[in-house]
């Protein structure tokens, strides 16, 4: 039962006003009381200690008692004055106090007027660390630029007293018992299924006759279960959705439906028997509701929950309840799964009523288009747009019924696109291609296909072999004509030669001709299928193992895939072939289909090629002719296949073997791959080629037997193994002169350093720098998204969505928003527009450099990367600038003060100041300061009256303005010293500074860093000094009262340089960023945008990110 609990609980209480004390409990902030004494702190501290702690979880007032003694703390911060400030110029001593206590070995010490806590060792200097530490925290808030700031910071005793709190607290049964009480029970249908409602489910259309045998079944007398059978994305899953929309229609209003898999029936359910008490319960509750559940695949439900001890799924398990009506289902199932589902279980199909779900025809699917498309008006598709989506899905898009395909593909071009502009065929014939790699020469009718050209871009990759070319590329030809055989692979292939001749590099080039990269090619070594079980893992065996083959053309049925060497497969594999090839489709033996229409079927194989490298008897045996090659190559193919499989294949490209010409252009070739490998592309290396080199190569390297292998054998051992021995014994980063030739019939190479040259720098190229600018720009982001400021976003946004949902659950309950929460909403979106466009430019910097690197690697201009790096750079500038306000948000003023004795570069550089302010709209208000003589202060001494001057200690002297005179109190002597002006064109007699406040976004990071001395070099000396000297502060413009110093000559005297302005050479040195400015010619105004402009990023990249 429960048990009164005593303990002390250390409060610390703070004067905070006349009558009022601050009492604040350790580890307990949410019990703070502000009350008129601390007696009556603690009486109501003890009473709310009595209510809320049975409340606490006992780990978390555990957690919360982890110091039951504590001490206070005194120290002293000492406070610089802020450099170049007149009215602060010694160090201010602030007393504070902190409460320390031990915990877990250390020191933690709290300091209640700045809410910081330090962590510290016990041998560490505790007083002199907490004043570190709250010199820190003082600056963080800015509470150390201005005297009346540092007043604001409390600074009054602290008292620690310890109460003795007793409450009343329940035991861990007791608890669990409230728990258990507290928390709803879920019933087995809320755990395992989820409630479909009807205006989530989205409209089927052109689906009635389904849709009403399906209600028919469901509200029969007896009601029945139904299997819908069709294949995957025919629109079984919407049929059921639309009834559900439509549930009234067909006395079925009242009727509850769920929607649940086999694995969230399983889930969990880890002992034995427990998945079986399950589906009971789950038996009674549904038959209780009289509820209809969607299960989903049938032969998932199978499946599951079976194990080596218990060979019945959950579909067996639910039969006899199927059967007798007490649980009514709808699954599905595809009719290849159909006769798995009966072999191994026969009367499982029995207990449902089966329901075909046909795959409409042309004339139902466009209708559907149409329907779907009106729906929603986002963008409306044009009729020929409709009519491409059809025609393109009907003959590529066949590894998925119709019409799941066409819609989600439908959908995705509304989402992309820009809102409120229609979808035309060519948009159609672009997504298309996205999605599926095929080239628009084959997809667009208006896109022709040359022949010649085509036959060309082959005869570039695989050298040697025009037969074959033109063979290949007639297939193409007839491809895009529409003119292949249909329900067939899109070609099947069958490459003949001897081996290194280009039957593997021709299928690379073919798929990267059809579906954009190389990387399409899906290959498989048929020699590793010799024998009947090896052939098994190709469609999958009897443990349910996915098939390689089928499983590979399911996950990307756009594909060149190549069969290597199919000559050493098992009898059992071409049988596998003999219907791939014939009726492009192949079912595994999970019952799962994989469609072979959209691939290209290449066959290579060597037969013949033992019998070509044995020769014929006779002289010229070494040299056999190209066309007796191919006839010897082909005559072997149609020994070694039966009939049918040949009958099968579109084309027999026979591959002739490679003469000493076309090893010489093969040479070459693999040379300039060579030269465009990372070791000479990266590196400062300049090659020298020698005449008779690929030739030498070419000579050693060919064999007509063995085809391009030798080549590369020879180029790698006797060229490229010296080259990098002798590379390796230099630097990295040193520049080398690389010579290869021959020498006495051997091939020489030579690599030496260039004299004089040094490593490192820039790449040369302009993709080269291009990369390199996107890689910095990729690493800023980088470091921009583990910055505090990021975090800090990423953290507000965190605890204002708190602050959203608690204003959503009172408007829920009716109950007004409280102050301050429209303003919390507000910074709430903006924060959150920040953080995504902080993810967005990350992701643009990424998808740039993975452009500029790869132009960089193809040695090819991209010529959008120029503008994309440009919007990049402005969108980053802009970003830091939001990062910037967002971490101060009182960061939108500053007062600029410009003292100088020449009267033209006093106006130059104000008026330079306020154009760069208007051109990022920040407000610029200006006032001049100018001295007077005697006989004009003795005028206005005699005829106004001096206004109040601020109390001052001792007799320092203490200036004060009047209307537009400033006056100066000392000791008893009041006198004008200077007068201020409105800021016009022209600066009046006796202007000494002029002062500019300026308000507006980011307008402290622009401009405060302006203050020090602005040199200018090549004035003439009888000028005078040509100097500016600029200060900048945080009073407001008519507030600032100006040095009375600053009216006697000499006033502006070296300072701290803060920017040099050589106007004779066009030369501007910044002493912030360390940056040399050239060419800026003309007028303070024109120059100076490119300098502010790199000076705002520099403090912004030492603000935001550091």
């Amino acid at each position: 039962m429960a048990s009164d609990t005593r303990f002390a609980v250390g409060v610390v209480h703070r004067r905070v006003g006349p009558r009022a004390v601050l009492a604040e409990p350790l580890f307990f902030p949410e019990v703070a009381r502000l009350a008129a004494d601390p007696d009556a702190a603690a009486a109501m501290i003890r009473h709310d200690f009595a209510v809320r702690l049975p409340k606490l979880d006992t780990r978390e007032l555990f957690r919360r008692r982890r110091a039951t003694t504590a001490r206070l703390v005194a120290f002293t911060v000492d406070v610089a004055p802020p450099r170049k400030t007149d009215l602060w110029r010694t160090p201010v001593a602030l007393k504070l106090q902190a409460v320390a206590w031990e915990q877990a070995g250390f020191v933690v010490a709290r300091i209640p007027a700045l809410g910081v806590e330090v962590i510290a060792a016990p041998k560490d200097d505790l007083p002199a660390l907490l004043a570190r530490e709250a010199l820190a925290a003082l600056r963080r808030a800015e509470l150390t630029k201005t005297l009346k700031a540092l007043a604001g910071v409390a600074t009054g005793g602290l008292r620690l007293d310890w109460l003795d709190v007793s409450a009343r607290l329940p035991s861990l049964k007791e608890r669990a018992a409230r728990g258990d009480a507290e928390r709803p029970k879920k019933t087995v249908l809320q755990t395992v299924a989820s409630v479909v409602r009807p205006e989530a489910e989205d409209a089927a259309f052109e689906a009635e006759e389904v849709v009403a045998q399906l209600a028919e079944a469901l509200a029969a007398k007896p009601p029945q279960s139904v299997l819908l059978v069709g294949p995957s994305g025919v629109g079984k899953s919407a049929a059921f959705g639309e009834l559900v929309r439509r549930a009234a229609a067909y006395r079925l209003g009242a009727t509850p439906f769920y929607r649940t898999t086999g694995s969230r029936l399983v889930a969990g359910q880890t002992g034995f028997g427990m998945w079986e008490e399950r589906c009971q319960e789950l038996i009674k509750e549904a038959a209780k509701l009289r509820a209809v559940l969607h299960v989903g695949s049938l032969t998932e439900l199978m499946d599951v929950g079976k194990s080596n001890c218990n060979p019945t799924g959950i579909a067996t398990f639910l039969r006899p309840a199927i059967a007798r009506g007490e649980l009514l289902c709808v699954a599905e199932a595809t009719p290849e799964q159909l006769p798995l589902i009966e072999k191994e279980d026969p009367q499982l199909t029995d207990a449902f009523r089966q329901i075909t779900v046909e795959e409409p025809g042309p004339d139902r699917g466009r209708r559907i288009l149409r329907q779907f498309a009106d729906a929603d008006r986002r963008r409306e598709p044009t009729p020929e747009a409709l009519a491409a989506i059809d025609r393109l899905h009907r003959r590529y898009a066949t590894y998925s019924a119709y019409p799941g395909r066409p819609l989600r593909f439908l959908d995705r071009l509304r989402r992309d696109g820009p809102p409120r502009t229609p979808i035309g065929e060519g948009e159609v014939f672009t997504g298309f291609g996205r999605e599926t790699g095929l080239p628009a020469a084959l997809l667009d009718p208006a896109v022709p296909l040359d022949p010649a050209a085509t036959r060309d871009w082959f005869a570039d990759r695989v050298v040697g072999q025009p037969e074959a070319v033109s063979l290949v590329a007639d297939l193409l030809a007839t491809v895009k004509a529409g003119l292949a055989r249909p329900n067939r692979p899109v070609a099947s292939l069958l490459f003949v030669g001897p081996t290194g001749v280009g039957k593997t590099e021709m299928a690379k080039a073919l798929a990267e001709f059809l579906f954009g990269s190389a990387d399409r090619l899906t290959r498989f070594d048929m020699s590793e299928y010799a024998d009947p079980v090896a052939v098994r893992r190709l469609v999958g065996s009897a443990f349910n193992t996915e098939g390689l083959l089928t499983a590979a053309v399911r996950e990307q049925p756009f594909c060149v895939l190549l069969l290597d060497e199919v000559e050493k497969a098992d009898a059992s594999a071409f049988d596998l072939l003999l219907q791939a090839l014939g009726e492009a489709r192949l079912t595994d033996a999970g019952g799962r289909l994989a469609d072979f229409r959209n691939a290209v079927v290449i066959l290579t194989s060597n037969l013949g090629a033992e019998s070509f490298r044995a020769g014929s008897a006779g002289f010229g045996a070494d040299r056999p002719t190209a066309a007796g090659a191919a006839a010897h190559f082909t005559r072997a193919v149609e020994q070694a296949l039966r009939p049918e499989m040949v009958n099968r294949l579109d084309r027999v490209v026979p591959f002739a073997p490679l003469g000493p010409d076309v090893v010489r252009r093969i040479a070459d070739r693999e040379w300039a791959k060579v030269l465009a490998r990372d070791g000479l592309r990266f590196r400062n290396v300049r090659v020298t080629t020698g005449e008779g080199l690929l030739d030498r190569i070419a000579a050693v390297g060919f064999d007509p037997r063995y085809g391009a292998r030798p080549l590369k054998r020879a180029m790698e051992r006797d060229l490229l193994a010296p080259l990098a021995r002798q590379m390796n014994r230099h630097p990295g980063d040193a520049p080398l002169s690389v010579a290869v030739g021959v020498a006495a019939g051997d091939i020489a190479v030579t690599v030496r350093p260039v004299p004089g040259a040094k490593g490192g720098g820039e790449p040369a190229s302009p993709v080269g720098r291009q990369a390199a600018q996107a890689q910095e720009r990729r690493r800023w982001h980088q470091l921009l998204a583990e910055s505090t400021a990021v975090r800090d976003v990423e953290n507000e946004v965190v605890q204002l969505a708190q602050v959203e949902q608690r204003v959503r659950s009172r408007q829920a309950r009716g109950k007004p928003q409280r102050p301050g929460d429209a303003a919390a909403l507000a910074r709430l979106g903006r924060l959150r527009e920040l953080a995504v466009e902080v993810r967005r430019q990350r992701v643009a910097a990424e998808e740039v450099e993975d452009a500029a690197v790869v132009a960089f690697h193809a040695d090819a201009a991209d010529p959008a990367l120029a503008p994309r790096l440009a919007a990049g750079a402005a969108d980053w500038d802009a970003l830091l600038f939001r990062l910037y306000a967002a971490s101060r948000p009182g960061a939108d003023r500053v007062t600029l003060v410009l003292y100088s004795e020449h009267r033209g570069h006093l106006a130059a550089l104000a008026d330079a100041y306020r154009s760069e302010a208007e051109r990022h709209r920040i407000r610029a208000e200006g006032r001049v300061f100018a001295a007077v003589t005697a006989e004009e202060a003795r005028l206005v001494e005699a005829r106004e009256k001096p206004p109040k001057f601020p109390k001052t200690e001792g007799d320092e002297p203490v200036t004060a303005w009047g209307e537009r005179w400033l006056w100066e109190k000392a000791g008893s002597a009041v006198r004008v010293v200077m007068r201020a002006e409105p800021r016009t064109d022209e600066l009046p007699d006796g202007a000494i500074g002029v002062a500019l406040e300026l308000t507006g976004p980011a307008a402290d990071l622009r401009f405060a860093a302006e203050a020090g001395l602005h040199e200018f070099v090549g004035t003439p000396a009888e000028e005078g000094n040509p100097d500016v000297l600029v200060r900048a502060t945080g009073e407001k413009l008519m507030e600032y009262r100006p040095p009375v110093a600053m009216v006697r000559r000499g006033a502006v005297k070296a300072d701290e340089t803060r920017r040099v302005y050589d106007r004779g050479k066009g030369r501007v040195d910044d002493a912030v960023t360390g940056e040399a400015f050239e060419g800026l010619w003309g007028e303070l105004a024109a120059l100076l945008p490119p300098v502010l402009a790199a000076n705002a990023r520099h403090r912004l990249r030492v603000v935001v990110l550091e």
